[in-house]
Order: C-alpha cells, then sequence, then structure tokens
C-alpha cells in the first residue's frame, strides 16, 4: 500500500499511443492509465497468447506486476525485455531490482554488473554489485533485534507509524464503514486513513475526523508537545480536488493545531511550497520543531524521489512559515528514492531508499548527525531490513521502536523492534590443570549448520560473552593450540532471565604433533585476509589432509597428523579467497622442526584481481615472441602461454581478453591485422590447451594503444618500441 504514496503521486505514469492495436488493447492501456492495473493485467496476458513477442505489451505488464509488488511475474516479464539485442537500460536495472526482491541475489549481481558497464554514471550498478558480492556483511548482526509484528495490524496494509500520546498513529487501508465504500483503483483497496492504536492492544479507532477525508491521508509527524501535526494528503483543499497539468493529484503537505476547547484538529492549511505540479509528503520533524524534513520529485533533484528541508522562520509580517526547501545533496540522496524519513532524539536521519545497496525492495537507512551534518547513511542490515519493502521506521534512540514491512509476503504491516539484551556468559577452563581458566583462547558461535555468527577471544580470566537472539540454538567452540577443542550446545528456547552462563573445558594435547601456520596476506597491501580457504592435498595418497579458513587476522593453523621428523613430504597447497588470485602450490620438504611456518618456503601472499586486471604481470609472463611477419606459437612462446592456462584452470571462473600490441612502425593496418592475428592465434593455443574457448578470446590493436611517446615520425630508441609491442592478458569477468 505504501506503493500507492511511492507512486501515484511521486511518478508520472506514460500512456503509449494505442492507435494501431486492437480495442482490448485500448481498454487495457486505458486501465493502466487510471492506475487500475489489477484490471489491465488480465487484459494484457490474454493479448500476449495471441501476440507472444509483443515487446509494447510485456513493457505495460512487467511495469504493471511491479506496481503491485508482483516481483514474481515481474521479474518473468524483465527476463523477456533483457532477452534482446537492443534492450533499454533500464530493464536491466528492473530486472536486477526484481531478481533481488526475490532473494536471487547471485543472478541480481550479474545484471547489476551488466548495467553498471552500459551505465557507469548511475552509482546504483556499482554500489550493488560490490554488496551482493559480500552479501554477508548484511546479516552480521542478525542476532542483534527482536522483531515482533503488532497486534493491531489489519489484513490491508498498515504502514508509517508516528509516536503519539502513548500510543502511535498509524496509515491504514483497512475498510471503511460508510454506505457506498470508495475504493482505490491501483490496490483495491480503500483510499488511506489515520489510525491510532496502544502498542499492545488490538484495538483500533479512526483517529481524527477533522483530518480524515475520502481520499488519502498519511503519514503524518506531531510536535513535541503534540499540539501540531503535519500530515500528508492528496491534493484535496476545500472540498476541491486539483491535478497536475498531466493530470495526475499530487501529494501535499498540510499544517493543523489542537484545539483544546473543540477537542478536535483545527486551521488545516497547506504548507507554502505545496504546488500542483509535485509532490511533497512523508514529514518528519527534528529541532525542537524547527527543521522539517520531507520527502518531494520536485525538478533538480538526484532521483526519483529526494528528503529535502525547511526552516521554521518568521516571514516580514512578523509570522511563522516554513523556509525555501533545500535539498539535503548526495551525501544522502541517490539515483533512485528516498522516502520515510524520521529523526531521533539525538537528531540522526532514518529513511529508506531502495537507490542505496540494500537487500532488495525499499531498505531503512540510518545517517548520523555530527556537528550539524549527516555522515554517509549505513544499513543496518537483516532483521531491521530484508529482501522485501522496509520503510517507515521511527525510533528515539535506536533501540527501540517501529518499523512497516510486507516481508510477511501480503500487505504492508507495522513491527515493534528492540535491541536483544540476552548474552551468554561464559568462561573456558583447562580440566587437565585443575580448572585453571585459559587466556587467549578463540571462541565461537555458531548456528546449529555450522556457520559462524560471532568470534571473540578470551581475556586473562578466560572469559567471553556473545549477545544472543531467542528461540535460537547455537553450538559455542573454544580453539587453542595446545589443546583439544571444547564444543557445547546452547539453546534459547524458554529462556527467562537475560544473561546465560556456561563453562566450555579443554585439556591439553598430549602427544606433539607437526603444525603447519602462516598468514595470508594481500601481497600489495599487506592486508591481512580472512576467511580465505586453504587445501593441503598429500599427493602421495591423494588425501586432503587440511580444509580450513583463516581467521580474522588472516593466518591458519592446523596439526598435520600421521608425520613426523625427517619425513620427506609431497604436498599440494591451494591458497583461494574470492576476489584473488588463486595460488596452486606442490610443497616438497624434509621435516626438521614441530612447527613449519609456509611463508618462509613458499610465496603465499595473494594477488588481488579486478576487471582489467593484467594478469600476466601477475604471473611475470616474459615477452611472447613470433617470427618476422608470422603469427605461429613458438616452443618459447608456448612456455609463457602455459602460465595462462595453468591460472585459468586454478580460477576457473575468469574471462581474459588477450590484447596484443605492436609498436608504431610499419603501417597502421598492417600492424592491425597482424597483431589480431597473432591475439588470435594465443588463444586458439590457450583453447588447445583445454580451456573453455568462452573464456579467451583475442584482440589485436596494432599501434593504437601506445604506452610511451614513440607514435609515427617520432624518434625512438628500440628499447623504446619494444615497450609497445606487448601482449595483455585482461581479466574481463571473474
Amino acid at each position: 500500500m505504501k506503493l500507492t504514496l511511492l507512486y501515484i503521486s511521486f511518478f508520472i505514469c506514460s500512456v503509449v499511443s494505442a492507435q494501431d492495436f486492437i480495442m482490448k488493447k485500448k481498454l487495457a492501456d486505458r486501465y493502466y492509465s487510471r492506475f487500475d492495473y489489477h484490471k489491465a493485467i488480465p487484459m494484457y496476458e490474454q493479448i500476449l497468447k495471441s501476440y507472444p513477442r509483443n515487446y509494447q505489451i510485456y513493457e505495460k505488464l512487467a511495469d504493471s506486476y511491479r506496481r503491485i509488488n508482483d516481483s514474481q511475474d515481474a521479474e518473468r516479464c524483465y527476463e523477456v525485455l533483457v532477452d534482446t539485442t537492443v534492450v533499454k537500460h533500464e530493464y536491466l536495472l528492473c530486472y536486477a531490482q526484481t531478481l533481488s526482491r526475490n532473494g536471487n541475489y547471485d543472478k541480481a549481481l550479474t545484471w547489476y554488473q551488466k548495467y553498471q558497464m552500459l551505465e557507469p554514471a548511475d552509482t546504483r550498478g556499482s554500489e550493488f554489485s560490490t554488496a551482493y558480492q559480500n552479501l554477508s556483511s548484511f546479516y552480521k548482526d542478525s542476532i542483534s533485534y527482536a522483531i515482533r509484528k503488532m497486534p493491531f495490524n489489519s489484513e490491508a496494509s498498515d504502514f508509517s507509524p508516528a509516536y503519539y500520546d502513548k500510543g502511535i498513529v498509524f496509515v491504514s487501508a483497512r475498510p471503511k464503514f460508510s454506505i457506498a465504500r470508495v475504493l482505490y483503483n491501483w490496490t483495491y483497496s480503500s483510499y488511506l486513513d489515520l489510525y491510532f492504536a496502544y502498542p499492545d492492544s488490538s484495538k483500533v479507532k479512526p483517529f481524527s475526523k477533522s483530518l480524515n477525508s475520502i481520499y488519502h491521508e498519511g503519514p503524518v509527524v506531531f510536535s513535541k508537545n503534540q499540539d501540531t501535526i503535519i500530515f500528508t494528503r492528496s491534493n484535496f483543499y476545500h472540498c476541491r480536488f486539483r491535478t497536475s497539468s498531466e493530470g495526475i493529484n499530487k501529494l501535499k503537505l498540510y499544517q493543523a493545531y489542537w484545539n483544546k476547547l473543540l477537542n478536535k484538529w483545527v486551521d488545516v492549511t497547506p504548507l507554502p511550497f505545496n504546488t500542483d505540479q509535485y509532490s511533497v509528503g512523508h514529514p518528519a520533524l527534528a529541532d525542537n520543531g524547527c527543521t522539517l524534513y520531507f520527502v518531494s520529485d520536485m525538478p533538480g533533484g538526484y532521483g526519483g524521489t529526494d528528503i529535502y528541508s525547511s526552516k521554521l522562520i518568521t516571514d516580514s509580517s512578523g509570522h511563522k512559515t516554513w523556509s525555501s526547501p533545500m535539498n539535503l545533496g548526495s551525501a544522502i540522496n541517490s539515483p533512485g528514492n528516498e522516502m520515510f524519513p524520521s529523526v531521533d532524539e539525538e537528531g540522526n536521519l532514518w529513511f529508506a531508499s531502495n537507490g542505496i545497496a540494500g537487500l532488495g525492495g525499499l531498505d531503512i537507512f540510518f545517517a548520523k548527525k555530527v556537528d550539524g551534518t549527516f555522515l554517509k547513511p549505513t544499513n543496518p542490515g537483516y532483521p531491521i531490513n530484508s529482501r522485501f519493502d522496509d520503510f517507515g521506521l521511527i525510533t528515539k534512540n535506536g533501540r527501540e521502536g517501529y518499523l512497516s514491512s510486507d516481508r510477511a509476503l501480503n500487505n504492508d504491516d507495522i513491527y515493534h523492534f528492540v535491541l536483544n539484551k540476552l548474552v551468554v556468559a561464559g568462561i573456558v577452563c583447562d580440566s587437565s590443570n585443575q580448572n585453571k581458566p585459559i587466556g587467549k583462547a578463540e571462541v565461537s558461535l555458531l548456528t546449529t549448520e555450522g556457520l559462524v555468527v560471532d568470534k571473540v577471544q578470551t581475556n586473562d580470566d578466560g572469559q567471553f560473552k556473545f549477545p544472543l537472539n531467542i528461540n535460537k540454538k547455537y553450538i559455542v567452540k573454544a580453539f587453542k593450540t595446545g589443546y583439544r577443542n571444547g564444543n557445547q550446545n546452547l539453546s534459547t528456547f524458554d529462556v527467562n532471565t537475560t544473561e546465560m552462563k556456561m563453562t566450555l573445558n579443554m585439556t591439553k594435547e598430549v602427544t606433539q604433533q607437526i603444525v603447519f601456520f602462516c598468514t595470508i596476506v594481500d601481497k600489495k597491501t599487506g592486508e591481512k585476509l580472512s576467511g580465505t580457504e586453504i587445501s593441503i592435498m598429500d599427493t602421495s595418497k591423494q588425501l586432503v589432509i587440511v580444509d580450513t579458513t583463516t581467521s580474522i587476522d588472516g593466518s591458519f593453523r592446523k596439526s598435520i597428523p600421521n608425520i613426523k621428523l625427517n619425513d620427506r613430504l609431497g604436498y599440494r597447497i591451494l591458497i583461494n579467497k574470492k576476489g584473488y588470485l588463486v595460488k596452486n602450490i606442490i610443497f616438497r620438504h624434509t621435516v626438521t622442526s614441530y612447527e613449519i611456518d609456509l611463508s618462509n618456503f613458499l610465496e603465499v601472499s595473494l594477488d588481488k584481481i579486478d576487471l582489467g586486471t593484467d594478469i600476466g604481470k601477475l604471473l611475470n609472463i616474459n615477452p611472447i615472441y613470433f617470427d618476422i611477419g608470422k603469427w605461429n606459437i613458438r616452443p618459447d612462446a608456448a612456455v609463457e602461454l602455459n602460465k595462462v592456462v595453468k591460472a585459468m584452470k586454478d580460477n576457473p571462473g575468469i574471462v581474459i581478453e588477450l590484447g596484443s600490441h605492436t609498436d608504431s612502425r610499419g603501417s597502421n593496418q598492417s600492424n592491425l591485422v597482424l597483431s589480431d592475428k597473432r591475439a588470435k592465434s594465443s588463444a586458439a593455443y590457450i583453447v588447445s590447451q583445454g580451456i573453455d574457448r568462452t573464456r579467451i578470446y583475442g584482440k589485436g590493436y596494432g599501434e593504437t594503444l601506445l604506452i610511451n611517446k614513440c607514435s609515427d615520425g617520432v624518434p625512438c630508441t628500440e628499447e623504446e618500441h619494444a615497450v609497445n609491442r606487448r601482449t595483455e592478458f585482461k581479466i574481463v569477468k571473474f
């Protein structure tokens, strides 16, 4: 239902000419132009049975499904629209957004990347692509909040709560009790009105007869002393229904005051910056009522809808009024839609956006205010946000409040959230040494499926602490070199305390084993790389003896079974981290000590790879030479190309463009032809070694991309010309 506010007035629906279409399509288009998508959709679907490749119909159908929040059918339609040789760029974005809402993040990542390549100026492509490559970051605080659905929700949409008295005022599309029920075409539900409820009650009552009209009201905000209300309403004032020049009824902001004698809201007055031509709505007050934040699609913004501010000032007549709106700028607003702002008691801004990287649909964001300026918005992640629309959050302190969401797979509902206070306080003891505490032990909190939720290190007294979520089961594990691991199950079902106690017992290992250890770092920056996968195989037995990941400090330490001093080892070590070039190393070593630091014998730092990275430089590939005027692969060139073959086999996800370049000597055309033949010949050789042909292609650039001054007519030494004669192996996908 909040899509009423999201689209009806903030967005202008384009109506495509229907001169050449049958009468049924004309009728469907008429329904579409009136926002009556529930009637338009079945007619469009029926037309497609006769015209299955009519992309104009698919455009209307995809848009209709998206606007009624049917993301499954929207995905089906957008999949057809992007499967064309010349696709509208906007459909790539819509398809990616729909995939995100349906939880298909891997596929959404691919389409955000395609959109990024075609629309590099739109930050949504790059930001969502980056975020979905580290999707787990949205779930790192998943146990921080407890969320419950409020009892006063109805089967219709209920959303955008506001604090009032000892309860909340909220927006609802629940049926009105009237002789003739008026329905809104878009949602087939009642027009929005304001209602009041106490938080733990299922009883609801209309908020104000003097404010609720026959059209939309809400969201609202109240002054601190609650004698003033600023509320959103359809452009309906003094019994007149007004529209823009396009014939669309926009949203406006109104202000009213509480009259104690009359016991009602009076003096409903439109705010001075209202207009028939664009919408303003979704109010929030700060600075003791002297600053108003609101949403508008007025010209000059950054995206569909932006957040603006206005100051309470005294005009030349001595009357209080609101100043001209000021856009909050690109620090808050994006190319997408920013909506539903609210301000907590510290002046921090909370709002919803679909233009900043999130889990799908509208996500809630938090912008801390420091010295009068909002910092970069942050996403609080799950469970505040989900893959559905999450918006309309209010809170006084950030620890408790209310939010709106359609995560229950139906209409919008209002939820209460509270920062979880349940914790487990434990101690790790040495049961083989009079239960003395073990300091600096690594303790992990895991789900029953083995996923790491949190990880800490015990203090000198062996103590540790984790926050927990209610009605969950966990496993707690303790690790320290020289001890046997300690494990214990933990359940938070039927818990009646805020702090649970636990003791984890560990015993010292009796026999000393050979231990492999090292720290994996980024070769360029030296950053320690946590979560790096380490696999060690005994090549003589074809048996994996170590399969682990590095800890938070980039290190791993593992005992190697069944080996002893003076043994001759033959191992294959695989080091793999997403975004880095895989290391596949043969390690031959005679054991001379119990502890073996692999970094003393092997190059274990990793090379970061990005689109455009030349792996030839990372692999130290020597220049590839050809006979004069030839492009056949010489034995010395094959040696260098085999390095690329190995890297591509170790990294099956990368796709490479093999580019061949010449110096400026010779004609432009001959250089271009010869370099192209050499590039394609080199790529064909790599394919002949077992690499799928879709993963590498050759391209000759001739002298078009010189990297120094040595163009035609410029005198240069042989060494300077040689710099331009190069072969590059650029990563174009991974």
